[in-house]
């Protein structure tokens, strides 16, 4: 017997350009959320509702791009803008001014991914490379004709792990715009790079006091780390010669994804990130990422973190998920904190 849809597809109004876009929910007590080893969560169907798919976390209007993957996106207006009615105008104008970049980004991650996509589109009967630069460009330059139609068939449901990735970028993008925004970052808004290395070199000589917590850092960092989940699951359908540009890109993504985890941690309030396990499920995934770098020292301090809130905060389980997350650091421990002679012995905090 096929099970009930959960997916929840809203109409709703674009926060920036008006028009109508899509917003995908999951339908109320239909679906439970598990976190992986790296605390990203996924969605699995309760009884006999199906899957909602977490390649549809993110809305992105067709008519101007703006995209988010925050749930309510177009839905409740202030999960994105403040209830500030004149910054809201000053946020507005600065995503209409910036519109050509988002394009930009669009095309060069299909661009990027043209050969993936041929394959895709191929194993869906469809003609293959419908997403290339060239295609895109064309259409994008007689946007009043066919551009909104376009994208509407283009980024709606069902999307395949290319256009997920793509989709992912648009978020990414409009977090670090907004992230500039509101810091006066000086950057060239249609050169997406300049954006993206102006608001990395920003937070690498900024540290965040706690009046100035910042989650998108962390939405940012998060994001990268689901782009790699997506990667693997892509690379299921494409030839094993051409796998190396995609590995490339997941340590790419991963080292992007270790820097914005270290920028939102110096927040020190944790309660401003959207994480069950606050500051222990930082300095957990923080000592992953330094004993992947091979770095024990730092790895072991972060540990420790991580080790303190699990045997103090979480004295009363009550998850599945905190359940694990304590399994998780008490490996990480046998490993790192091993007594000497049992394991490798790290140097102290």
């Amino acid at each position: 017997m096929p099970k009930r849809q959960s997916l929840w597809k809203r109409e709703t109004q674009c926060l920036v350009c008006e028009r109508k876009m899509n917003n995908y929910q999951a339908m109320a007590k239909s679906q439970s959320i598990e976190c992986d080893e790296w605390l990203i969560g996924h969605s699995h169907g309760i009884g006999e509702y199906d899957d909602y798919p977490s390649t549809l976390k993110t809305t992105v209007c067709p008519n101007c791009l703006i995209a988010s993957n925050e749930y309510s996106f177009g839905v409740d207006n202030y999960k994105y803008f403040t209830r500030n009615m004149r910054k809201n105008g000053n946020l507005v104008e600065m995503f209409k001014d910036t519109e050509q970049g988002r394009f930009k980004v669009l095309a060069k991650e299909f661009a990027s991914l043209e050969e993936a996509c041929a394959i895709l589109d191929r194993e869906k009967g469809k003609p293959p490379n419908m997403r290339c630069r060239a295609t895109l460009e064309k259409i994008w330059s007689q946007r009043d004709k066919y551009a909104e139609p376009f994208f509407t068939m283009l980024l709606t449901e069902p999307r395949d792990y290319a256009t997920a990735l793509a989709c992912f970028a648009l978020d990414r993008h409009c977090q670090m715009l907004r992230l500039g925004y509101e810091n006066d970052i000086q950057y060239d808004a249609n050169n997406p790079e300049n954006v993206h290395q102006k608001v990395r070199e920003f937070y690498e000589g900024t540290k965040l006091e706690m009046k100035s917590a910042e989650t998108r850092l962390f939405y940012i960092a998060t994001n990268y780390q689901q782009c790699i989940q997506f990667i693997n699951e892509m690379l299921e359908h494409i030839p094993p010669e051409n796998h190396e540009k995609y590995e490339e890109r997941k340590k790419l993504y991963a080292q992007e994804a270790f820097d914005f985890y270290r920028y939102s941690y110096a927040n020190e309030d944790m309660t401003a990130i959207p994480l069950e396990f606050k500051d222990g499920g930082m300095g957990y995934l923080l000592c992953l990422f330094y004993r992947e770098r091979g770095e024990t020292e730092e790895a072991t301090k972060y540990l420790r973190i991580a080790k303190r809130y699990a045997d103090n905060t979480l004295k009363k389980i009550s998850t599945t998920n905190q359940q694990n997350f304590v399994n998780w650091v008490d490996e990480l421990c046998k490993e790192l904190l091993a007594p000497e002679g049992e394991g490798e012995q790290p140097a102290q905090a």
